[in-house]
C-alpha cells in the first residue's frame, strides 16, 4: 500500500479564470460542484480591477503600494528585488515550476521553471491538459507548482465589448440583459473547460495529491455602470 501514499508535500495546481464573476460562476454546473467539493471564499476582494496589478498582488501576496505595480502599466516599476513570487518560494523548495501566461508582462515570472507566453490562436483547453501531461512526468522526488491563465473570457470581453463601444455608448449600457448573457455565453465555455480540466486531474490521479487553487483575477462589468464597458475604470464591486 506504500506507493499508493501521497507525496510528502503537495503539488500545487493554480488556474486562473480571467474576467469571471463569482455571481454568474456559481450558476454554472461544474463550478458549483467544485465549490461544494472544496472550500469556498465566496467573498474575495481583488487588489486591482484589472489582471496585471492583480496578478502581481497574488503572486507576491503584497498590495501593488509595496511591489510597485500599482498601475495598468506598473509591471515595468516592479520590485523584483524587493519581493519573492510564490513561484520563486516553492522552486527553492525543489517544485518543478510551470505556467502559462496572457502575454509578456501580465506576471512576474521569476521562479519559473518553464513559461509558455499564449499566443493568438492558443487552446486553453488543449494546452492546459498538455501542461498538466507534462508536469505529471517529472521524477518522483520532485513536486510541481502548475500556473493556468484561462484567458478566452478576457479576449471575448476585449473582441466584444472593448474594441467595439465606446464608454458612453448607448447601444451597450441601454441593452444589459443581452449584455449579460453574452457573458453568461462566455462563462459556460469556462464551466465546459473547467470539467475537461478536472477530468484530464482524475485521469492522471492528481487530486489527492494536489493543492487545488481555482480563482478569478478580477471581475467584468457588463455594463451596469454608464462609462465602465468591462473593468478597470472605477472599482466598482
Amino acid at each position: 500500500m506504500d506507493d499508493q501514499l501521497p507525496k510528502s508535500k503537495l503539488n500545487v495546481i493554480t488556474i486562473v479564470v480571467d474576467g469571471v464573476r463569482f455571481d454568474r460562476a456559481k450558476l454554472f454546473p461544474n463550478f458549483k460542484a467544485l465549490f461544494n467539493k472544496g472550500t469556498l471564499f465566496s467573498n474575495m476582494i481583488t487588489y486591482a480591477p484589472y489582471t496585471i496589478a492583480s496578478l502581481y498582488s497574488i503572486f507576491t501576496g503584497t498590495y501593488g503600494s509595496h511591489n510597485g505595480v500599482d498601475n495598468y502599466y506598473g509591471s515595468k516599476k516592479y520590485k523584483q528585488n524587493e519581493f519573492k513570487t510564490i513561484a520563486q518560494y516553492l522552486k527553492e523548495a525543489n517544485f518543478f515550476t510551470f505556467g502559462d501566461l496572457l502575454n509578456d508582462v501580465v506576471a512576474p515570472r521569476g521562479g519559473f521553471n518553464k513559461i509558455i507566453i499564449q499566443g493568438q490562436d492558443y487552446d486553453c483547453p488543449q494546452e492546459h491538459c498538455k501542461m498538466l501531461d507534462e508536469a505529471n512526468k517529472i521524477g518522483p522526488d520532485e513536486n510541481f507548482f502548475l500556473f493556468l491563465h484561462y484567458s478566452p473570457v478576457h479576449h471575448h470581453l476585449v473582441d466584444n465589448v472593448i474594441k467595439k463601444y465606446t464608454d458612453f455608448d448607448k447601444e451597450y449600457f441601454e441593452n444589459r440583459s443581452k449584455n449579460l448573457e453574452n457573458y453568461d455565453g462566455y462563462i459556460q465555455e469556462t464551466d465546459d473547460y473547467l470539467g475537461e480540466l478536472f477530468e484530464k486531474i482524475e485521469k492522471l490521479g492528481l487530486r489527492d495529491n494536489s493543492l487545488i487553487v481555482l480563482l478569478a483575477d478580477h471581475g467584468s462589468s457588463v455594463g451596469e455602470k454608464i462609462g465602465e464597458r468591462m473593468y478597470g475604470s472605477f472599482c466598482y464591486d
